[in-house]
């Protein structure tokens, strides 16, 4: 028998992310509350640009742009960023949507925020971690939050 180790982006991301998180009752309700909570924290207003680092399936970057917002969705899994997509358009709402390491986000002075709020900072090592750091400082506007 042949033994066939499929990654992240081949069935996890897809079977965690997607399927089992969408069968969590009232995640929906609670993902429109974290992202009323960021949006009111931050202080943020109709039309400014926030960056959503390790997105997932983009859920709350639709729920940035339901709002307003203009997100950035980024994720290192291709097939959660062409779910993202897929979603955001079948919902008429604008969401930028991109595949990358966040450890080589390439932003400059673009976002009025930035948030990461999937559990997925933290994982790398010192230098990884500090990369993520600088990506995000870069990416931010000044005054950025």
């Amino acid at each position: 028998m042949q033994k066939v180790a499929l990654g992240w982006d081949e069935f996890w991301a897809e079977l965690f992310r997607i399927r089992h998180r969408s069968s969590i009752p009232g995640i929906e309700q609670y993902d429109r509350m974290v992202a009323e909570f960021c949006i009111e924290v931050l202080g943020l207003e109709t039309g400014q640009e926030i960056l959503d680092i390790a997105c997932g399936a983009g859920v709350h970057s639709i729920e940035f742009a339901k709002a307003g917002l203009r997100p950035t969705a980024f994720d290192l899994a291709e097939s959660l960023v062409n779910a993202g997509k897929q979603r955001a358009q079948e919902l008429g709402v604008e969401v930028n949507c991109y595949a990358g390491d966040m450890r080589e986000m390439d932003y400059h002075e673009r976002f009025h925020a930035a948030v990461i709020l999937s559990h997925s900072f933290g994982f790398f090592d010192h230098e990884g971690n500090k990369a993520v750091l600088r990506g995000v400082y870069n990416a931010l506007l000044p005054g950025g939050r």
